[in-house]
């Protein structure tokens, strides 16, 4: 197994043990289809106008802290939500941390997102989880 699809492996594990029990895989039909939250869907959620102008949207709406300024604060902070099916943003939280000013700043900015267009599965929107991983780059101002 090359270290790449390790890490997949890894990833997609990590996926399943972090996620509640209220997800369904793929095509099966869940319990209470209103209240499940898949991650194997036909058409995954997608940002209005697509990754670039979802890139777009974190460099300008990216506000890098006066703490996180001061102690040189950089890396990359994972964050995992849910795109419901109307495409609003919900239960953002923090799967891989690098400080608190940076975690915060990454929250503020997943719950700022407009609405997505919804993932779909079988022809229906659905309520899909998301992982985006949000890089902080210390760079120093310039006196």
């Amino acid at each position: 197994m090359s270290f790449s699809n390790f890490r997949l492996y890894n990833l997609a594990l990590l996926i399943l043990i972090v996620l509640s029990p209220n997800i369904a895989f793929g095509k099966g039909k869940a319990i209470n289809e209103n209240d499940s939250i898949y991650v194997v869907v036909d058409k995954n959620p997608e940002f209005p106008g697509g990754d670039a102008a979802r890139i777009e949207f974190i460099k300008q709406n990216v506000q890098y802290t006066e703490e996180a300024r001061k102690n040189h604060e950089e890396g990359r902070v994972i964050v995992q939500f849910v795109v419901n099916r109307i495409g609003e943003i919900k239960d953002a939280k923090i799967l891989r941390a690098v400080s608190p000013s940076l975690n915060q700043e990454a929250l503020r900015l997943v719950n700022s997102f407009p609405k997505w267009l919804p993932g779909q599965l079988n022809g229906e929107k659905v309520s899909v989880y998301r992982f985006m991983p949000i890089s902080f780059k210390y760079i120093p101002e310039e006196s």
